[in-house]
């Protein structure tokens, strides 16, 4: 169980860098309302650079500012620019978006409570916290099993001892 366990922690504390690392795609927190509630404050969006662009998609863009803003292509205008709204907004976004201002098309949500869990592993307390908890389970385990050894070999000592002392009493009389 102990190795389960440690599997786990492992995974966790790799699954922020290994995920994006391998499929190319970005991962992204959800920061505003604008979307709900097809996406929540808090979830995190996976964002895949060569994913499609065409009206319905949710595509993350950034803005001159350099934020990033995900909303839903809503409209496609003949220059190929994207007219993108919030689905929680009664109005467009103000501007047309160029094709070469999409970073990627959101693919996949991660909703609480894993994005709590993958929030968590790649903030600095979440992975300290974790390479702990690893370093615990590594150690601790060793050391109980070295105290437990002690104690079997007290207590065959004492049960040899005190075997002994009965063989001596039954010999006596």
């Amino acid at each position: 169980m102990r190795w389960g366990i440690l599997g786990l922690l492992f995974a966790l504390l790799a699954l922020p860098v290994a995920g994006p690392a391998l499929t190319g795609d970005q991962w992204i927190v959800v920061q505003g309302a604008s979307m709900t509630p097809a996406l929540q404050i808090g979830d995190v969006i996976v964002v895949d650079p060569h994913g499609p662009t065409g009206v319905g998609d949710v595509v993350t863009v950034r803005h001159p500012d350099s934020s990033l803003v995900t909303h839903r292509i809503i409209g496609v205008d003949e220059d190929g620019s994207l007219l993108l709204r919030g689905d929680a907004n009664t109005v467009t976004d103000p501007d047309l978006v160029a094709r070469g201002e999409v970073v990627g098309t959101v693919t996949a949500v991660i909703s609480s409570p894993w994005s709590t869990v993958l929030r968590a592993c790649t903030s600095m307390v979440g992975r300290v916290t974790l390479i702990g908890a690893i370093l615990l389970l590594l150690f601790t385990p060793s050391v109980l099993a070295r105290s437990d050894d002690r104690g079997q070999t007290e207590g065959m000592n004492w049960e040899s001892r005190r075997g002994r002392s009965r063989s001596r009493a039954s010999s006596s009389t």
